[in-house]
């Protein structure tokens, strides 16, 4: 009717074609989206999972190294107490 040209043939160009064509675009683009938003949120999960364990680690490495401490002062006091004790026997062996 209007030339030669059938619309949803290879080479149209009409409106319907175009439409078609920018609705199918739309449609890629929104379930792309959607992919990226879920892997993002799926990321951002991991992310504070992470930070969770890396917060549980912090807190058991601090934990630990107040008991190497307290371990080590209990030891040094041991130290001292006993050299007290050898030097109050020397004394008294002589």
């Amino acid at each position: 009717m209007f030339g030669n040209k059938v619309c949803g043939a290879p080479n149209c160009s009409g409106a319907l074609s175009e439409a078609n064509a920018a609705k199918n675009l739309t449609d890629d683009t929104r379930d792309q989206m959607n992919d990226l938003l879920g892997k993002l949120q799926n990321t951002i999960s991991r992310i504070g999972s992470l930070r969770n364990m890396t917060e549980e680690t912090k807190e058991k490495a601090i934990k630990l190294s107040h008991e190497v401490n307290k371990t080590k002062d209990a030891i040094e006091k041991e130290k001292q107490e006993s050299k007290a004790t050898i030097n109050k026997v020397k004394e008294f062996l002589t």
